[in-house]
């Protein structure tokens, strides 16, 4: 499976599992389903209510960088409890993105763009049980 399309994968899974709690809310990710197609068919399957599009904004980008740099113009911030993920393959991508959804914590969950077309081998196992608790970094 691709990146992308594993990506996709786990949002429909958790979405699924979870009716009251998840949605996704982004820019073009209802209508245009993403700029990769993570959220390929979530609008027509979960509603508007649940996957929301939001307007693209560039100042709002600008307007975070300034707040940023204000807060600390050293880059140096200090967040307790924030975990950051970057996952290299479409096993890590699937089981990474279920636990960051079902994480109380502050998750940040980094995406390498050029990895959203690369293929990986995932197992059904992967699939099935895959617990980030118990992987070995």
């Amino acid at each position: 499976m691709t990146m992308s399309e594993v990506l996709n994968f786990a949002l429909d899974e958790e979405m699924f599992a979870n009716p009251k709690v998840l949605f996704l809310i982004g820019e073009e990710v209802g209508e245009y389903q993403g700029t990769y197609k993570i959220s390929k068919g979530l609008l027509e399957k979960y509603g508007p209510d649940r996957v929301l599009d939001t307007p693209i904004i560039e100042a709002r980008f600008v307007r975070i960088r300034v707040g940023t740099s204000y807060y600390d113009p050293h880059g140096n911030g200090s967040c307790h409890g924030l975990k950051v993920l970057a996952p290299y393959s479409s096993e890590d991508a699937h089981g990474l993105l279920k636990a960051t959804i079902k994480d109380l914590d502050l998750v940040v969950f980094l995406q390498n763009e050029l990895l959203y077309g690369e293929s990986f081998p995932i197992s059904i196992e992967a699939l099935d049980s895959f617990s980030p608790a118990n992987r070995k970094s």
